[in-house]
């Protein structure tokens, strides 16, 4: 989730890039390190239509997040294909919450943020080795739980408010190769440990923060061969940030407005791959919400095709981001995305 922050000092890993294939003059498709042979039991997308996904505070971390997931399941009248949470690298893997998951009938979607609490990871420590036996012990606990789950590894990658984005590693070209680099050393060590069973999910923010050339989201795509979904997060703010309350002054946005160049870009990138918008919701301050989630259904339909999933980002956060903030707001997502056989619920 956007949130602006002023981006840290710069850092500078040639020789660890070195050391793996790359260069700082290579492109995006530098880091030539070849993927080990693998047998990955990839989520597949549903064979029409997109499913649909929640983020709900809690769920299914618990008995106050099962409640709640089990309270915005009734409101809406069916339970989201996929559950998404956030863990960063501070916990053991969470096995029980895949068994809560799955007991519900939903397919897990991990966002999996490469920080310790608060404190930042770079790029470097993992690339060093620093964290090896967290990331091994991780994926050896995910295969022995062996459900397929989702992994949204290093998402927002191209904004400049997390510790793992290449903002906040040196804001450069190089950066964002240290990115490919630190994807693919952390996929690879999920495949040597035989956690086949995670899909890997690739997800920029929808906008890059700054955006400039060398943040451009191209380049931080690892390539085929190490990402299985693609994916996006966007939000129409509304009028609800100003300089007073968040130091920057948001707008209305129209879905299109926040996804389609995104969309495109992703699409054109990686084609074969499917696609999914990992985070989304829409503020009710400075237009109609009810109004702008009946359009985004519309447009998922008539204009993004490789579109298979999607997640409703649903907290009173930064705003009330949530289905329920009104009851006009509630009816049009059951209208537009329930009562809709387009969109796949389990």
């Amino acid at each position: 989730m956007r949130a602006h922050r002023t981006t840290p000092r710069a850092i500078t890993l040639l020789a660890i890039l070195a050391s793996i294939g790359c260069t700082a003059s290579d492109d995006i498709s530098g880091v030539r390190a070849a993927p080990p042979a693998r047998a990955a039991r990839t989520i597949a997308p549903p064979a029409t239509g997109a499913a649909t996904g929640v983020s709900i505070d809690g769920a299914p971390l618990g008995k106050p997040g099962l409640t709640a997931w089990d309270k915005w399941t009734t409101l809406v009248g069916k339970r989201a294909h996929y559950i998404m949470w956030f863990q960063d690298w501070s916990g053991t893997f969470q096995g029980y919450a895949v068994t809560d998951a799955y007991g519900r009938g939903a397919t897990p979607v991990i966002t999996w943020e490469m920080k310790n609490r608060q404190a930042a990871i770079k790029y470097a420590d993992v690339l060093g080795g620093k964290w090896n036996k967290y990331i091994d012990t991780w994926a050896a606990a995910a295969k022995t739980n062996g459900r397929p789950i989702m992994l949204r590894f290093g998402h927002e990658m191209n904004g400049n408010w997390y510790g793992w984005s290449g903002a906040a590693n040196g804001s450069s070209a190089v950066a964002a190769q240290q990115f490919v680099a630190t994807w693919r050393y952390v996929r690879d060590r999920f495949t040597r440990a035989g956690a086949t069973n995670v899909t890997w999910v690739w997800c920029i923010n929808a906008e890059s923060v700054p955006n400039e050339a060398w943040n451009a989201p191209e380049n931080y795509y690892p390539g085929d061969a190490w990402v299985d979904w693609t994916c996006a997060d966007g939000y129409n703010w509304g009028t609800s940030q100003t300089i007073a309350n968040a130091g920057w002054i948001s707008h209305w946005q129209t879905f299109d407005e926040i996804f389609s160049s995104a969309y495109q870009r992703v699409t054109v990138l990686a084609p074969a791959k499917p696609f999914m918008i990992g985070e989304f919701a829409s503020s009710e301050l400075g237009g109609s919400k009810a109004a702008w989630i009946a359009d985004a259904a519309a447009r998922m339909r008539a204009a993004y095709p490789n579109l298979r999933g999607f997640s409703w980002f649903n907290y009173a956060k930064e705003t009330d981001w949530r289905v329920e903030s009104s009851m006009a707001s509630l009816n049009a997502f059951k209208s537009a995305f329930v009562n809709d056989p387009y969109f796949v619920w389990p």
